[in-house]
């Protein structure tokens, strides 16, 4: 299926978020016909040989969160990441005990699962249990977690720490 692409409708396209156009070998235009051509399949992507490529929305962080490996360990952050590596000292100094990862809830009332909440750190202290969860500013504000944050509160009785 070949469709053809306009110079309004590319700009239209780059205009939209996560798109950009490449132009790899600019043709050579005609004035009566200023235009361009590009194989379409009939699902996915254009056909990324061709003079002009659409390149796919870039895949990155929404709040600008840089993935980081730790001790072999994917963390979503650089700010999770060096968290986890203070919670790792203060584990080895005995202030903290039975430090968890990712650790999952599940909201169920009356047998029905409602949602489930990933906490980013669990672990123990003198005081008991403390849920802790890695946020910026703008995620904190995030009408989702807002939601779980008080789940938590409500089904567990435990307050999320926010680092």
């Amino acid at each position: 299926m070949s469709k053809r692409w306009t110079e309004e409708d590319l700009r239209r396209l780059q205009s939209k978020k996560g798109f950009r156009v490449i132009y790899t070998n600019k043709p050579q235009f005609r004035p009566e016909l200023s235009e361009f051509s590009l194989d379409v399949p009939k699902r996915g992507r254009p056909n990324m040989s061709d003079p002009v490529n659409i390149a796919n929305p870039v895949n990155k962080n929404k709040f600008g969160a840089k993935k980081v490996v730790i001790d072999g360990i994917k963390f979503d952050s650089t700010k999770e990441g060096r968290r986890y590596e203070e919670l790792k000292l203060l584990e080895k100094a005995g202030e903290i005990s039975d430090l968890m990862l990712q650790r999952q809830y599940e909201f169920i009332h009356e047998g029905q699962l409602i949602g489930r909440y990933r906490a980013d750190f669990a672990y123990m202290t003198n005081d008991g249990l403390v849920i802790e969860d890695v946020k910026s500013p703008a995620t904190r504000k995030k009408t989702d977690y807002r939601l779980r944050k008080r789940m938590m509160k409500v089904f567990f009785g435990i307050e999320i720490l926010e680092t």
